[in-house]
């Protein structure tokens, strides 16, 4: 496979791992690792480099994590179930989530 690039040493408890487009060819990684309430956002290069932004102090009960672009931006909804509560996010360029909204009484029942 032509690009193909190896990162060994990657954790193995992600639970939710999210391909995100930022642009024409900049795409991103978002890793949700449930049990330790972590958010990785990984920029893949041209050269298949990984560029992270980490960040810590994630709710550790996202169901579903998913992309939506909206007048050029990404944003990422996160859905709790178990909780009825969502909230969202901006992605920007470099890969640093923006809090955009939060919001209890959402359905408990979605699946994505």
């Amino acid at each position: 496979m032509r690009g193909r690039k190896s990162h060994p040493g990657c954790r193995r408890s992600w639970d939710l791992i999210v391909p995100v487009h930022l642009g024409s060819s900049q795409v991103c990684l978002l890793f949700y690792d449930r049990s330790a309430g972590e958010i990785e956002v990984y920029e893949v290069n041209q050269a298949g480099e990984l560029h992270r932004a980490r960040l810590p102090g994630c709710r550790h009960t996202w169901h579903s994590i998913s992309p939506l672009r909206v007048g050029g931006y990404q944003y990422l909804i996160f859905y709790d179930n178990h909780h009825g509560h969502g909230e969202i996010y901006r992605l920007t360029e470099h890969g640093h989530l923006e809090a955009k909204g939060s919001d209890h009484g959402w359905r408990k029942t979605w699946t994505q």
